[in-house]
């Protein structure tokens, strides 16, 4: 895919499901991601964060998304939310003097 990507491309790469748009592209850990090319160079992108744009959300750099419905695959625009980043930073605080912090914190995350 270029780095013009529509919603209508990334809906024509999803399988629906009710409400759902499931993608059936690539996978990079569990999560759907789409190759972009812009000024020569070709990256991968999270498809999420795509459809949040393509929607007109500004998406800080290190926003969560999540789905409404649960599903990570999900790349319906009506199903994707930025988590509020109080919730970062209360599940920071309950960690903290945790030894185990980076662990627990990363495997929250996948």
């Amino acid at each position: 895919m270029s780095g013009a990507v529509t919603l209508a491309q990334i809906h024509a790469r999803c399988r629906a499901d009710g409400g759902c748009w499931i993608w059936q592209g690539a996978l990079i850990r569990q999560r759907p991601y789409l190759s972009v090319h812009e000024g020569g160079v070709r990256f991968n992108r999270r498809v999420q964060k795509q459809v949040l744009e393509l929607t007109g959300t500004v998406v800080p750099a290190q926003a969560r998304i999540t789905q409404r419905c649960g599903n990570p695959l999900c790349c319906a625009p009506a199903h994707q939310q930025l988590e509020a980043p109080r919730v970062q930073a209360a599940f920071l605080q309950a960690l903290q003097g945790n030894p185990w912090a980076p662990l627990l914190w990363r495997a929250a995350h996948v």
